[in-house]
C-alpha cells in the first residue's frame, strides 16, 4: 500500500481534527474576547484544561468537537459502503447509519449545530435523506463534515460530487449549504493530489459550473469565492482578509467558512501551523472554519506537517489512523 498517500490521508483525517479541537476552545469567542483569554497571539495550543481529558494512564488527551465526530462519521460511512456496488442510495444507507449514531451518542455534547441535529432528528422519525434536510439552512455543518468523500473518491470526480451533494443535502439542504459540502470535499482532494495551490479557486470555479449543470444555484458561492483571491493583497495583515471574508460573526454561513479556510491554507499552503493559527483566530466559527483548513493543509503537507504532540494525543487518534489506512485501500 501507498505510504505516502496513507500519510496524506490521516493528515487530512487528524488535521482536521486538530484544527478544530484548537478552535473548540475559543468556538463563539470574538477575536478581542479570545486575546483577553488566551493572549495577545490568540489560541497557539491546547491550553484550557476543560478542553483535555486524562486518561488512566495519566497521558492528556485533547478534545475536539462535534465537526471531527461528524467527519469521521462521514469517513466510516464511506468505508462500509465500499463493500457494495456503488450507488447514491447504498452510500447514503451507511450515512444516515453512522450519522445517526453520532445523534444517539452520549459524546455527542459538544455544541453540536442546530441544522445537522434537526436534519438527524428528522431521520430518526423517518424521512428520507432527499427530504431530511433543512431548507433554509445554509450555514457550514455540511461542509465541515465532506473531506473525507474528497479523499475517498479521488480519482472520481463525478463520485465524489454525487456523493457529496447527498451526504450534505441530508441537513443542509438550502443550495449554498451543499454547495459549500462539495468545495469543501473537491479543495481537500486538490490537495491530496498535490495540485498547486494557485490553482485552487479557479478550479473551484470550474466545480461551480458542474453543480449549476446538476440544477445547484451557486451564485452565493460564487460571488464569496471570487474575493479569495484579490484578499492575497492582505498577506502581511491577513486577520483583514479573514475579517472581511466571514461577516455573519460568530456563526458563519457555509460560503464564508469555506472561503476563509481557503484563504488561511492559500495564506501559508506549506505550513499546516500557520494555516490552522489564522484560521481559529476569528471573528467567527473558530472550530469549522479550522476543521475545513486542516483538512485542506494536512492532505496537502501529511500527517508530519502536524506537530508532533498534537497529532499524537488528539482524541480518536487511532480511530483515525485506522481510517486513514481503509480510505488509502477502498477509495476510488
Amino acid at each position: 500500500m501507498d505510504k505516502g498517500l496513507i500519510d496524506k490521508i490521516d493528515g487530512s483525517l487528524r488535521g482536521l481534527a486538530v484544527a478544530d479541537g484548537l478552535g473548540y476552545q475559543c468556538e463563539y469567542l470574538g477575536v478581542r474576547e479570545i486575546v483577553k483569554k488566551f493572549g495577545s497571539r490568540g489560541v497557539t495550543d491546547f491550553s484550557d484544561e476543560s478542553y483535555q481529558r486524562t486518561e488512566k494512564d495519566g497521558r492528556k488527551i485533547y478534545l475536539h468537537s462535534d465537526d471531527t465526530q461528524m467527519n469521521n462519521a462521514t469517513a466510516r460511512a464511506l468505508v462500509r459502503a465500499s463493500n457494495e456496488p456503488f450507488s447514491i442510495d447504498n452510500v447514503m444507507k451507511y450515512v444516515v447509519e453512522e450519522y445517526l449514531k453520532w445523534f444517539n451518542d452520549q459524546e455527542n455534547n459538544r455544541l453540536p449545530g442546530v441544522t445537522c441535529m434537526t436534519g438527524c432528528s428528522n431521520l430518526e422519525k423517518g424521512y428520507l435523506w432527499r427530504e431530511s434536510g433543512v431548507v433554509d439552512s445554509k450555514g457550514n455543518g455540511a461542509a465541515m463534515r465532506t473531506s473525507p468523500i474528497g479523499l475517498f473518491y479521488r480519482t472520481d470526480l463525478d463520485k465524489l460530487i454525487d456523493v457529496s451533494i447527498a451526504a450534505s443535502q441530508c441537513t443542509h439542504a438550502h443550495p449554498t449549504g451543499i454547495t459549500a459540502g462539495v468545495v469543501s470535499a473537491y479543495l481537500t482532494n486538490l490537495a491530496l493530489k498535490g495540485e498547486d495551490p494557485n490553482t485552487y479557486v479557479e478550479k473551484t470555479r470550474d466545480l461551480l459550473g458542474k453543480l449549476e449543470d446538476r440544477g445547484i444555484n451557486t451564485s452565493e458561492f460564487s460571488e464569496k469565492i471570487k474575493l479569495v483571491e484579490p484578499f492575497k493583497k492582505y498577506k502581511s495583515q491577513p486577520e483583514i482578509a479573514m475579517n472581511r471574508l466571514g461577516i455573519s460573526y460568530l456563526g458563519n454561513t457555509g460560503e464564508e467558512a469555506v472561503a476563509m479556510a481557503l484563504y488561511a491554507f492559500l495564506n501559508s499552503p506549506n505550513d499546516y501551523v500557520k494555516t490552522v493559527h489564522l484560521a481559529v483566530n476569528i471573528d467567527g466559527d473558530s472550530d469549522t472554519v479550522g476543521a475545513i483548513a486542516g483538512a485542506i493543509s494536512g492532505a496537502y503537507n501529511g500527517i508530519q506537517a502536524i506537530p508532533e504532540r498534537w497529532r499524537e494525543s488528539i482524541e480518536n487518534r487511532n480511530l483515525m489512523v485506522n481510517l486513514a489506512g481503509q480510505i488509502a485501500e477502498k477509495g476510488l
